[in-house]
């Protein structure tokens, strides 16, 4: 075990990095290949709203709270997930980093607050693999992909404290991101059931 002192949180910060390093390339990758609102428009006010009024969802989230099986699942990362698979990965990575930084900040976030930078840049690498894989191939491998992807924030606490500390939050930690995820998906694919409607309507009041 390395411990919570110097040699943990370097290893945990050289995790983050990493990871930080993936989300761009990633986003390259998702630019190639589809569009996203911060493209199209950069940091346009319509872009500056939606990320703020998102964030301050997903910082809301943090309080509800869903009964689980072994604790309680938050909501925190669901406004994330759909900003992402929505708006594109510019959008959902900035609402999942401060989404968590805001939600952590409001549940008191003393005893680890060392530890928030790394959860804001996995959550962004989250809602991206979520976003990129549920377009690349479809909405079941992306929730899979954001699970797994959010579940390595408990990772370097494996290291800290050991295995045998972390083994009984790591089922909570999956279900909590499926939840997330899932809940994401049914309001992206609810919006966009509702646009593909009035579409329709439009189109067949012009014909």
């Amino acid at each position: 075990m390395l411990g919570q002192g110097v040699l943990g949180l370097s290893v945990t910060y050289l995790i983050g990095l990493v990871m930080l390093v993936l989300v761009f390339v990633f986003g390259k990758m998702w630019d190639r290949k589809y569009t996203s609102e911060f493209k199209k428009a950069g940091w346009s006010s319509s872009i500056v709203a939606k990320i703020a009024i998102l964030v301050a969802v997903a910082a809301a989230g943090g309080f509800i709270s869903i009964p689980g099986p072994a604790a309680s699942i938050k909501l925190d990362s669901t406004a994330g997930y759909f900003a992402s698979i929505m708006f594109g990965w510019q959008v959902g990575g900035i609402v999942a980093a401060f989404g968590t930084f805001f939600a952590n900040l409001m549940s008191g976030f003393s005893g680890w607050a060392a530890m928030v930078p790394y959860y804001m840049i996995n959550m962004a690498l989250a809602v991206l693999a979520y976003g990129y894989i549920s377009k690349r191939f479809n909405l079941v491998a992306g929730m899979i992909a954001g699970t797994i992807v959010n579940t390595l924030c408990i990772m370097p606490w494996f290291f800290m404290l050991g295995w045998v500390t972390m083994i009984p939050i790591l089922i909570p930690q999956i279900v909590g991101s499926f939840v997330n995820c899932f809940l994401a998906t049914v309001a992206y694919k609810a919006i966009t059931a509702a646009q593909d409607r009035k579409k329709t309507v439009d189109i067949d009041m012009v014909e």
